[in-house]
């Protein structure tokens, strides 16, 4: 998740830990492995006219079909002279 993301391990699990805390990740242990589970129902904590989900967020973003939405490349850093 970190690579895909462009973020460090670190701070993979620190959002995740937050999220968890909060309530919208449900951490289970399975064996040496934890498992996780996204609260799709969760409102958003951002007040608007209308309530939205977690759930309707990721579909945004995914794709209803489990489909990743098409990224935009971040532009690559030049290299100092």
């Amino acid at each position: 998740m970190a690579e895909a993301l462009d973020i460090t391990e670190r701070s993979a699990f620190a959002i995740v830990a937050d999220l968890t805390e909060a309530g919208y990740v449900v951490k289970e242990r399975d064996g040496r492995r934890n498992r996780y589970s996204i609260q799709h129902h969760m409102p958003l904590p951002d007040p608007t006219d209308r309530e939205r989900t977690v759930g309707e967020v990721l579909d945004l973003l995914v794709g209803k079909k489990g489909r990743p939405a098409k990224r935009v490349p971040r532009p690559k850093a030049r290299a100092k002279n």
